[in-house]
């Protein structure tokens, strides 16, 4: 199994609305139950940003799924959607606690119309650099120029690392693809992979 270091990235910008912030804390937790979260395996962190960009869980803060799920717990900040300096700062929370055995994967889970897209390309361009996988969740982008933002944060190929849909009340019906995009193998999610008599 390949260990992953996964940040879960919500906008929790004035756009997304206080009903549809509780269908997004839904869906974060709906991904870490559906990873394998300890030491040895996934570890995950989380990330909203509005105008400002701040973490709220660090990578080492909980190393189970119960604990996790239970943290994921916030107000809605409301504000703008300034979803580049989420990117930037999300590298901060993979160097803090970095394993050079684990690949830095992230989940940006946006509408796509981030305040200032220059910045938001920016970004994503140069968390690409550093080998960070982008995986891009949009919900409701109907804008030509929001799915381009969106394409230009996800990693290549795109059709691997994008999911639409047109909806906050949808996100768990992409939840399992998301992780097994996060795992690039359903094995790599597999705590046990040789369970399976694979091995």
């Amino acid at each position: 199994s390949n260990p992953k270091d996964v940040v879960i990235t919500m906008d929790s910008s004035s756009s997304i609305g206080r009903q549809n912030w509780a269908r997004i804390e839904e869906f974060a937790k709906g991904l870490v139950r559906t990873m394998p979260v300890d030491q040895d395996h996934h570890r995950v962190g989380i990330q909203m940003y509005s105008t400002e960009a701040e973490s709220m869980i660090g990578l080492t803060d909980h190393m189970n799924k119960k604990d996790m799920t239970n943290a994921i717990s916030f107000p809605w900040m409301t504000g703008a959607t300034n979803s580049g300096g989420a990117i930037s700062e999300m590298g901060s929370i993979f160097s803090a606690n970095d394993r050079s055995n684990a690949e830095n994967v992230n989940i940006l889970l946006s509408d796509g119309h981030s305040s200032d897209r220059a910045a938001t390309f920016a970004a994503a361009v140069a968390a690409h650099e550093a080998n960070t996988r982008m995986i891009a969740v949009g919900v409701a982008v109907t804008s030509p120029w929001d799915l381009r933002e969106l394409r230009a944060v996800a990693s290549d190929p795109n059709d691997d690392h994008i999911f639409l849909v047109d909806s906050y009340d949808q996100l768990p019906d992409v939840t399992n693809r998301v992780v097994e995009a996060v795992c690039n193998e359903v094995d790599d999610c597999n705590p046990n992979p040789c369970g399976r008599g694979r091995c």
